[in-house]
């Protein structure tokens, strides 16, 4: 699965919870495309059960933006 792919399953994910965001987006805090810390936790856990990984708890304070989350995630793939 490529980066493209990974931010559309992304992005159908954050849809489901009425997060939106662009891909200009993905480099932005999540609080500044208003993703506060709740969401980020629901966003997160619907991800591990979409993409069939768990992210290990120390990598959650990591993820401070979506490219975070999605690097995470394509290390986590391979």
């Amino acid at each position: 699965m490529n980066r493209t792919e990974i931010i559309s399953k992304i992005k159908t994910i954050a849809a489901k919870r009425n997060i939106k965001f662009d891909e200009k987006d993905i480099n932005k805090k999540l609080k500044d495309i208003n993703i506060d810390s709740l969401s980020s936790i629901s966003l997160i856990i619907d991800v591990e059960d979409t993409f069939k990984i768990t992210i290990p708890d120390d990598k959650f304070p990591t993820i401070n933006t979506l490219n975070d989350l999605i690097t995470i995630i394509e290390g986590l793939i391979k």
